[in-house]
């Protein structure tokens, strides 16, 4: 049995290099698991068929 389903890790570890892109070559500290996972639930709690559902769902790379 796998303990982390590989659609879940997949879709982290993009966001996280995603992130890391764009936050430039400045110093900074930042737990990309802590940003998706705040990320999540607020798309947890949007409007269900929403615009800023579906935006955020695609952001975060969730398939289902």
């Amino acid at each position: 049995m796998e303990l982390i389903d590989s659609r879940v890790s997949s879709g982290v570890n993009a966001f996280a290099w995603d992130f890391f892109d764009a936050a430039g070559e400045e110093n900074m500290v930042f737990s990309p698991f802590g940003i998706y996972s705040a990320l999540a639930i607020l798309a947890n709690g949007a409007e269900p068929g929403s615009a800023a559902e579906e935006e955020l769902r695609r952001f975060l790379r969730f398939d289902s």
